[in-house]
């Protein structure tokens, strides 16, 4: 996740994702199960994207 360095919040970084120019296919299916995996860690509980973003 080596684009979040070069964002300036959730709303840019997730648009540069989606771009297929900036990252790989796959970027968005890696940060679903990353979500996915501090959601769990996080006992269920969904984080804001702000928080995800800086993690």
């Amino acid at each position: 996740m080596e684009q979040a360095r070069h964002t300036e919040d959730y709303d840019n970084f997730i648009m540069r994702v989606e771009e297929a120019k900036f990252s790989p296919s796959k970027s968005t299916e890696k940060l679903q199960a990353l979500r996915a995996h501090i959601i769990s860690a996080n006992n269920g509980n969904d984080v804001s994207d702000e928080i995800f973003i800086h993690f």
